[in-house]
């Protein structure tokens, strides 16, 4: 999911919040409990992104389903979002904040996408050599695509390498497709 400039001002404020109030982990858990509670529930994130639904009956529904399980700022956070008419991103804020509270934990995450699972022992081998002292922890989530046929593509937070045989062919393809053309010329 592309991840608007807006969900990340608002998660931004969020953390900030967070931190100031010393609530940091406790509101890290409560956006884990939203995130989790909308994966499982269709209705919610329909309700989330509808632009039908009045914004205080969002509120409304939002109140019963999480007062008393997360804390009261990020209810109010949540009602402050939703009344502003921007509960549509809401799950994007969410996901936005994870990713910020990650940067700011120095929690780097690491996906590795393979043709088939890695060992253990890989795994570690990828972590040690990505390992240098900008990061506290390191987070390794594994993706298996047999289309690759072979090779891996790492995404080191943001960035990404791509060394899949798949992508590699593809490449030699347009590379021969280019040079035909210029040949007929």
């Amino acid at each position: 999911m592309q991840i608007s400039k807006a969900a990340k001002r608002y998660a931004k404020s969020l953390l900030e919040l967070a931190v100031e109030k010393g609530l940091l982990e406790e509101v890290y858990a409560d956006v884990q409990l939203v995130q989790n509670t909308v994966d499982e529930t269709h209705d919610l994130s329909v309700l989330m992104g509808s632009q039908v639904i009045p914004e205080s009956k969002k509120v409304v529904a939002y109140t019963s389903i999480f007062q008393g399980k997360v804390q009261e700022l990020t209810m109010r956070f949540m009602a402050l979002v939703t009344k502003g008419g921007r509960s549509q991103i809401l799950e994007m804020i969410l996901e936005s904040f994870v990713d910020q509270y990650k940067l700011h934990k120095r929690i780097c995450i690491i996906e590795v996408t393979s043709a088939v699972a890695l060992s253990a022992e890989m795994k570690k081998q990828i972590i040690a050599k990505l390992k240098n002292d900008h990061w506290d922890t390191y987070e390794l989530n594994e993706v298996v695509d047999p289309t690759l046929i072979g090779g891996i593509i790492l995404r080191l937070n943001h960035l990404q390498l791509d060394q899949s045989i798949s992508t590699k062919l593809r490449t030699l393809k347009n590379d021969i497709d280019n040079n035909q053309l210029i040949a007929q010329s």
